[in-house]
């Protein structure tokens, strides 16, 4: 480990990189992200990853990004979504694609930690299939929701990957809150002109990866890497696969 990873005691990264995460599911449609339908299409296509989104909802993690849907009748939860991800990787003899649960409410935190434990432990998954993130910038509250869910993880479960999602494409506002609950992973919004390889070898110096997220042309995707991301957070999986597959050969 890098003697400045040791200073701030940031874990190593996971044993992955993997080139990318299918964003929502990869639905780039609005009505169709974060669907069971839009997972199934993620796994039939080969997304090595997937990103999906948890509200709490009358003590269940419902799979969504917006609160209004969550109280919908149909919505999945969490364990339908781990369900029909282990039935396809059987069916389609593959391997799991790492799940990138992100935590978008109070009280998230407790039971998504309760749900990785359960998986581990009675299905035979791993802790290295999972990762979990939250924003860790003040809500209108003037609370950090995200970063105290993610507290709740570590203090409940030190096994458990956990990253930090960011808007800003510098390192020092996050290194405070990544030291305090042994983060290794930061998940930032890609910006034009704002995503430099400064940002993400400064962040690999502390055993850091990196995946921007809000990159889905090919130009995107192609500057991402350029600049030493990890991996890319995207909608487009097709996109993604064709950037990846030119980049590999």
């Amino acid at each position: 480990m890098h003697t400045k990873a040791q200073k701030l005691k940031v874990p190593t990264p996971q044993p992955w990189p993997i080139p990318f995460f299918a964003h929502r599911g990869g639905a780039a449609n609005r009505k169709k992200e974060n669907t069971l339908a839009a997972f199934e299409k993620a796994l039939e296509t080969g997304s090595p990853g997937i990103e999906l989104d948890v509200h709490l909802y009358k003590g269940n993690l419902k799979v969504t990004h917006y609160m209004r849907i969550a109280i919908r009748k149909g919505t999945p939860v969490l364990e339908e979504v781990l369900d029909l991800i282990e039935k396809k990787c059987m069916e389609l003899n593959r391997n799991r694609p790492i799940i990138n649960i992100d935590l978008k409410s109070k009280g998230t935190g407790e039971h998504a930690a309760s749900i990785i434990r359960k998986y581990v432990t009675k299905k035979k998954w791993k802790y290295t299939d999972f990762i979990v993130t939250a924003f860790t910038k003040r809500n209108n509250a003037r609370k950090r929701v995200g970063l105290n869910e993610l507290k709740k993880i570590r203090k409940i479960n030190k096994k458990i990957p956990i990253g930090i999602i960011g808007i800003r494409n510098k390192l020092e506002p996050h290194l405070k809150y990544m030291h305090e609950i042994k983060a290794c992973s930061l998940h930032t919004k890609w910006k034009k002109n704002k995503f430099t390889s400064g940002f993400v070898n400064n962040a690999h110096s502390y055993g850091i990866t990196v995946y921007p997220w809000n990159v889905n042309t090919i130009e995107q995707i192609k500057d991402a890497f350029s600049k030493g991301a990890d991996g890319v957070i995207t909608g487009y999986i097709s996109v993604a696969k064709k950037v990846c597959s030119t980049k590999n050969n």
